[in-house]
């Protein structure tokens, strides 16, 4: 809005340095193109041209301002207490093997005055790696969108951005299974004290629904990724109504072995990818 009211005074000023100019350039003699009447015309019309004005910016501010200035969106993500959460099992979804999940978000938030709406998180495809270097890919989706946090059904996969309000969506999960066995092959409750043993499991999962094919779990609700997969690279497009939609490559790569505490960096790399770093650990075309 104050860019606009500066767009305003520039006008009027450009007005009064329009007439200034033609009574400066009019001749001192006769009568069409005196300089009295050129500035008296000038004066006279300044009221009408204000009202004018005025209607235009009280009618076609907003679109005024929304067709010179647009949306600037970021998205981040990072290892931190914001962007990660560590929940034991709660998850009345989950099977009694799941003991612990680290739920990883990104942030989106809208850096301009102009609002942004029709926001979302679109992804195509995503890619998996054994070692967080080079990546194969996994499966294609069909602009599949991620769900914004504590949204509404109606509002599930598409919001609007004002500034300074930051939305999180949920991208990746690490869930980490605890289940009992024994020498003989036995599990759970058919087992002797004795010969229980805990193993512990790492996998990794896509927030996306997913296919039935694609499911390792039927109670899981996401897309989870096999087991021996500790990294996962994902193309994110982010694009509004208003905006142009820009990728993003974010990876995640899990180096622990346990969710026993919340991870650090050494555990867990987060981050977005340069398009030149994303092109190299990947060994087909990404545009």
């Amino acid at each position: 809005m104050k860019r606009l009211f500066a767009y305003v005074i520039l006008i009027g000023i450009g007005y009064w340095m329009l007439f200034a100019i033609l009574t400066l350039c009019a001749p001192t003699e006769g009568v069409i193109f005196k300089r009295e009447i050129v500035l008296q015309t000038g004066v006279q019309l300044f009221p009408g041209f204000a009202t004018f004005m005025a209607v235009v910016v009280s009618l076609f501010g907003g679109t005024l301002i929304k067709r010179f200035k647009r949306p600037c969106l970021l998205l981040g993500i990072k290892c931190d207490d914001v962007h990660c959460t560590l929940d034991d099992n709660d998850d009345s979804m989950a099977t009694d093997t799941i003991a612990r999940k680290l739920r990883v978000y990104v942030s989106v938030k809208n850096v301009s005055e102009v609002e942004a709406s029709d926001t979302q998180l679109v992804c195509n495809r995503a890619f998996v790696s054994k070692d967080g270097e080079r990546f194969v890919q996994y499966c294609t989706f069909r602009a599949a969108s991620f769900r914004w946090l504590y949204s509404s059904d109606d509002s599930r996969f598409i919001t609007t951005l004002r500034r300074p309000v930051e939305k999180f969506a949920k991208v990746f999960e690490v869930i980490e299974r605890k289940e009992e066995s024994g020498m003989d092959g036995k599990f759970g409750d058919e087992l002797e004290d004795a010969a229980r043993k805990i193993i512990t499991s790492i996998s990794l999962a896509i927030c996306l629904s997913a296919k039935k094919s694609l499911m390792q779990n039927k109670s899981m609700r996401y897309m989870e990724i096999p087991p021996g997969y500790r990294a996962i690279l994902l193309p994110i497009c982010l694009t509004s109504s208003s905006t142009e939609p820009k990728t993003y490559y974010l990876k995640m790569y899990w180096k622990a072995g346990s969710l026993d505490s919340f991870p650090t960096k050494e555990r867990l790399e987060l981050r977005c990818l340069s398009p030149e770093e994303a092109q190299s650990a990947v060994e087909v075309k990404l545009d």
